[in-house]
C-alpha cells in the first residue's frame, strides 16, 4: 500500500502510484468505520449497553429500524439471552448475543450499540438485525408488599 489519506469520515486507500483521475479515487473510498482504527474509535463513542455490566435476568427492550426485541439476559459473561421479537423470534428463544457491528467484519463483543446491528446466534442460524435505534433496561416491579 503506497498511500493512505484520511478526509472527513472516510479513508482513502490507494495502491500504486498516485492518480489524478477523480473517478478512480472515488471508487476506492471506504467508510472509516470499516478500518480497524476507525471502527474502534466510532464503536467506543457509540451510546449503548455493555452486557457484562448487567445482572443475570435483566430485561432489555431493543428497538431497531425494523422491529422491537425483548431480551432477558441469562448469563452476562457468556452473553446468553432469551430473545423474542421480529419475524425470527416469535417465541422466546435461547441465543447468544455476540455483540454489535456496523454491518462489516468488526464486532464490539457483548455490546448493544445505537446505530449498530446486533449479531445473534441460535442453534441453527445467525441473525444480523437492522440498526439499533434505542436500547433500555426495563425495571420490573415486584408484586408486593411481602
Amino acid at each position: 500500500m503506497n498511500e493512505s489519506e484520511v478526509t472527513g469520515s472516510r479513508t482513502r486507500l490507494q495502491d500504486g502510484p498516485a492518480t489524478t483521475d477523480k473517478k478512480s479515487t472515488e471508487d476506492q473510498l471506504i467508510p472509516r468505520r470499516s478500518t480497524l482504527n476507525g471502527f474502534a474509535k466510532e464503536a467506543l463513542s457509540t451510546a449503548g449497553i455493555g452486557l457484562r455490566f448487567l445482572e443475570p435476568l435483566s430485561k432489555l427492550l431493543v428497538r431497531t429500524l425494523n422491529t422491537s426485541y425483548e431480551l432477558t439476559l441469562l448469563d452476562p459473561e457468556e452473553s446468553t439471552v432469551l430473545v423474542q421479537g421480529g419475524s425470527y423470534f416469535g417465541q422466546p428463544t435461547e441465543a447468544v448475543l455476540f455483540g454489535s457491528s456496523f454491518g462489516g467484519n468488526l464486532l464490539r463483543v457483548r455490546w448493544i450499540g445505537c446505530g449498530m446491528r446486533m449479531e445473534i446466534k441460535t442453534q441453527d442460524r445467525k441473525i444480523v438485525t437492522s440498526p439499533v435505534r434505542s436500547v433500555e433496561v426495563v425495571e420490573e416491579e415486584l408484586p408486593g408488599p411481602f
